[in-house]
């Protein structure tokens, strides 16, 4: 994972667009959204309110996962007070028995000209979480996009790509 040059790190201020779903499993993409919101929120992150992007998008005329071009990025920047806007898709969703899969790629937007931050492409298994027997194995796919998204975010906190600081 490589943060883009030239850019302020710390966001501590984000929207999360609704993930898009190319895989045959449906509602995914939406399962993905929330799990997403809900580990920004867990890690400190300020995550505009879902509703709201969903009205800015369909006041904008874009399907949600539809569209993210630099101009409705900045714009949502400017109206919503965030740094970054996140989405991505997800491309694999399988769940056969206790063997699941997950796919997708993560992508961070710059709102002050819509550029990308930085992406990754995430694949795993619940078998890759496996410790000893069956200890530690993820069997649902809620389970495993939870545990994905965590890492994907204590990665990009490590790196400062988020960072809030907290004042008590």
């Amino acid at each position: 994972m490589r943060i883009a040059f030239n850019r302020e790190p710390g966001i501590c201020k984000v929207a999360v667009l609704p993930f898009i779903n190319q895989t045959e499993r449906e509602g995914v993409g939406e399962m993905l959204t929330k799990v997403v919101i809900s580990e920004m929120v867990k890690s400190g992150l300020e995550v505009t309110e879902e509703g709201l992007v969903r009205k800015f998008l369909e006041r904008e005329r874009c399907a949600p996962g539809r569209c993210a071009p630099a101009t409705l990025v900045k714009k949502m920047g400017r109206e919503f007070g965030v740094k970054a806007v996140i989405g991505g898709l997800v491309t694999e969703a399988r769940e056969v028995g206790d063997q699941v899969t997950l796919g997708f790629f993560f992508w961070v937007k710059d709102t002050r000209d819509g550029r990308f931050l930085w992406g990754t492409y995430y694949v795993r298994e619940g078998e890759d979480y496996r410790k000893v027997f069956h200890f530690g194995k993820i069997s649902s796919i809620s389970g495993l996009a939870r545990k994905m998204v965590e890492e994907i975010v204590e990665t990009s906190m490590k790196r400062s790509l988020f960072r809030c600081s907290v004042s008590s």
